[in-house]
């Protein structure tokens, strides 16, 4: 049987193999990002919030978890973690309850980023994010292809591993709450985030549909401002699961570039969530 319940402390391990099984191809080609991965967008979620964390189980796996402190079925904690929705209500309340999971979690498996060199701009910077991602890009050259205007297309990039960890120790930049309030959907009014992975043999069944819902029902229920919902982001070269967020509710926002909703940066939806 296949079922959702909420996250236990011992689905740790399921949620880090389940993030780094479904990472697109930019992200999963590089053994660094594949150890990073869920320490940058799975764990502080269902440490810092896991009322709003969901499971999806499947008890009849071949491959049973280990179940001797709890018992198996949709009460407890049997089965295998096939998949989640993992998010929180509010990514500002988030943002400052952020130190706890580095101390209590990041810190002991990913040390911490070196500082970056003085900046060089005369006067104050409107954010010093803004800065260490001028001075640390995200995406670096993979191997000497260039466009004709120099420049390496994003199939011949890969994550700079520096960014990857001042990422996960950036709560400022990872729920883009560094950008201007024009491209930032946090400040345009969507406070929650989420993000749904599911095992490749659990999609296009339904479950999707019925963790997002899980997760709505959670954030209401949180009492935390959730502002007009929720938004997430997804890969550049990830557009193939647009749809699968349009029919559950989301729309896209803010597109930077084309028609599916964003260049080297990604693509961003946001999904209302009507008031209780």
């Amino acid at each position: 049987m296949v079922f959702i319940r909420p996250y236990q402390e011992s689905d740790f391990e399921a949620c880090a193999h389940i993030c780094r099984a479904t990472l697109p191809p930019s992200l999963s080609t590089t053994p660094i990002t594949a150890k990073l991965a869920p320490y940058i967008w799975t764990h502080q979620y269902t440490h810092l919030s896991p009322p709003t964390c969901h499971m999806l189980v499947d008890d009849d796996d071949a491959i049973q978890a280990d179940t001797s402190s709890s018992p198996s079925g949709p009460a407890g904690g049997g089965g295998k973690v096939v998949g989640y929705c993992i998010g929180c209500p509010d990514v500002f309340t988030f943002a400052e309850r952020y130190p706890s999971y580095i101390t209590s979690i990041l810190s002991a498996a990913v040390a911490p980023p070196p500082p970056l060199p003085p900046s060089s701009s005369p006067g104050p910077t409107p954010s010093s994010s803004l800065e260490e991602e001028a001075a640390e890009p995200f995406w670096i050259p993979n191997d000497t292809t260039l466009t004709p205007s120099g420049t390496a297309p994003l199939a011949a990039k890969k994550p700079n591993p520096a960014a990857l960890v001042r990422l996960a120790y950036d709560p400022q930049r990872l729920l883009g709450l560094h950008r201007p309030t024009t491209t930032s959907p946090a400040a345009q009014g969507w406070r929650a985030t989420m993000h749904i992975d599911l095992l490749p043999a659990y999609q296009r069944r339904g479950w999707g549909r019925r963790l997002v819902d899980a997760y709505v029902r959670s954030v209401r229920a949180s009492g935390e401002d959730y502002g007009r919902g929720a938004w997430i982001g997804i890969a550049p070269d990830n557009a193939a699961v647009v749809e699968f967020y349009e029919k559950v509710g989301f729309r896209l926002v803010a597109p930077r570039e084309g028609e599916s909703g964003g260049g080297e940066d990604g693509i961003q939806m946001v999904i209302d969530i009507a008031k209780t």
